[in-house]
């Protein structure tokens, strides 16, 4: 697989061959989207756009491809599972931040996708409105 400074499965590779006592203490790889998931409803979740960027992705299965991550000694449970397709229900915020937000109902958080296929969909429901 060609290496590109710039992916997260070349970032993982070198993490691997160069500091293998950090790589071997990982617990999660995880990315921006993930983290804040986690954050804010307690799921740490990938959207299938975003996990289609890191070459570690099958987009015939939406899902992590077992062969790359066999052939790059990645365990796939250090990586965050791929979310509910667009538009599917990840979780609700939690209670704690949503008070702290001034918040008083539950917030649903939605799978929207990543970078200009939501800012789209975003734009057209403006319209319409």
């Amino acid at each position: 697989i060609p290496q590109d400074a710039g992916d997260p499965l070349s970032k993982i590779l070198w993490l691997q061959k160069n500091e293998p006592e950090i790589w071997k203490i990982t617990d999660r790889v995880m990315f921006y989207e993930d983290f804040f998931l986690r954050r804010f409803c307690g799921n740490a979740v990938v959207s299938p756009s975003l996990a289609s960027q890191t070459r570690m992705f099958d987009r015939k299965t939406n899902n992590w491809s077992d062969s790359i991550l066999k052939t790059c000694a990645i365990d796939r449970n250090r990586l965050s599972p791929v979310a509910p397709l667009p538009g599917e229900k990840i979780g609700i915020m939690r209670a704690q931040l949503s008070h702290e937000l001034g918040i008083h109902h539950e917030i649903p958080l939605v799978n929207a996708g990543f970078q200009t296929s939501p800012s789209a969909c975003l734009e057209a429901a403006r319209r319409v409105a």
